[in-house]
């Protein structure tokens, strides 16, 4: 690995990909692929799960879900996706997990933006009255506060080679309140409508990922 400076997911699974017992161990399976990846994302921070002309690695899973003609459940990621499709078979997991990693890559992504206007916030505060975030302290107590943050920009975005349409609600402080993804427009459409009632302003279009 001397002289290799690996930024991001993308630069670790490519040299992954060419030296899998490196990364993984001589006696690696595609669960060890998982569980590396797992322990990469929960450890990484967001620079880090995302490169310069390329869509988020933590949009993958529900990506391949919108791509596949059948999937196993929609709870699944990307490794119950490909491990179920490949059963006992680890070395076509691998294969597939990197053949649909650069299709993905390679998929442009669209977003749309909208400002909301007054009559939109205050049905999305009506709709989430009294909602509360419950937290833990040190010494296992549990504690609730009524959340007071709402969205003030809805974005709307979909990829190529897959169905799935993803929303996203950003704050004042440009802070993602909700992340939300649906394998049909319409019940994309559905959740925009139960949460902020009739949309009127206009969507913008927008290269920020």
């Amino acid at each position: 690995m001397s002289g290799y400076l690996l930024n991001d997911i993308y630069d670790v699974l490519g040299h992954l990909k060419l030296r899998r017992a490196m990364f993984l161990g001589n006696e690696h399976t595609f669960q060890s692929l998982d569980s590396f990846v797992t322990g990469y994302t929960i450890a990484a921070r967001e620079e880090q799960l995302r490169k310069d002309n390329l869509p988020r690695f933590t949009y993958f899973s529900t990506w391949l879900l919108g791509h596949l003609k059948k999937h196993f459940g929609e709870g699944g990621g990307w490794y119950w996706q490909i491990n179920n499709r490949n059963p006992d078979n680890d070395k076509k997991c691998f294969e597939e997990f990197f053949c649909y990693l650069d299709l993905f890559k390679k998929s442009e992504v669209s977003i749309r933006s909208m400002a909301l206007n007054k009559e939109a916030i205050e049905h999305y505060k009506i709709r989430h009255a009294g909602r509360v975030m419950v937290t833990e302290d040190g010494y296992g107590a549990v504690q609730e506060a009524t959340i007071m943050y709402h969205p003030v920009i809805v974005k709307w975005i979909s990829m190529e080679n897959s169905k799935t349409v993803w929303l996203e609600f950003i704050d004042k402080d440009d802070q993602t309140t909700d992340h939300l993804w649906f394998l049909k427009t319409k019940q994309a459409e559905e959740a925009l409508k139960d949460n902020f009632g009739i949309l009127t302003n206009p969507w913008t279009e927008t290269s920020d990922r």
